[in-house]
């Protein structure tokens, strides 16, 4: 129980340091990763996604949806 509890808070404290506003800092623009100036017509991507980031979504993607897989799974195999 205490280390789920730590998990969470850890994942809550990486999310609220992404979405601090600060609008004098462009990494911190996690709504808007495409940067357009007026004076091109090339816009690039400015993501700064991390491997850190990655991980956590498939954590809790996995964690969401890995019953569902298991059972659908199961279902198709018993009817078989």
């Amino acid at each position: 129980a205490l280390a789920t509890i730590g998990i969470q808070v850890g994942i809550l404290i990486f999310f609220m340091n992404s979405a601090e506003a600060s609008l004098q800092n462009n990494s911190t623009a996690v709504q808007f990763t495409w940067l357009c100036p007026r004076d091109t017509d090339v816009c690039k991507d400015t993501s700064n996604l991390t491997d850190f980031g990655w991980i956590c979504f498939s954590v809790l993607m996995f964690a969401k949806l890995g019953k569902d897989f298991i059972s659908g799974a199961k279902l198709i195999y018993h009817s078989a």
